[in-house]
């Protein structure tokens, strides 16, 4: 399985625990809130603000290189 980071799973954690107390209670799991965010991020890679997303993505990994390296 893909290797997530610490603070990525705290995003994820932080999401379900805002959608699960205002609306839908026990119902809702953290793998609920990452398919949507990747089902979003897949439509934003198909339209025409893929080169923003593209650009998101690498200003990521530039920062996870430059957190590495401290």
């Amino acid at each position: 399985p893909p290797r997530l980071w610490p603070e990525d799973v705290d995003l994820v954690h932080e999401m379900w625990l805002d959608v699960s107390e205002k609306y839908a209670g026990s119902k809702v799991h953290h793998r609920d809130i990452v398919g949507v965010a990747l089902r979003r991020m897949r439509e934003q890679l198909n339209s025409g603000d893929r080169d923003n997303v593209v650009k998101d993505i690498l200003e990521e990994l530039e920062h996870r290189k430059e957190s590495q390296a401290m």
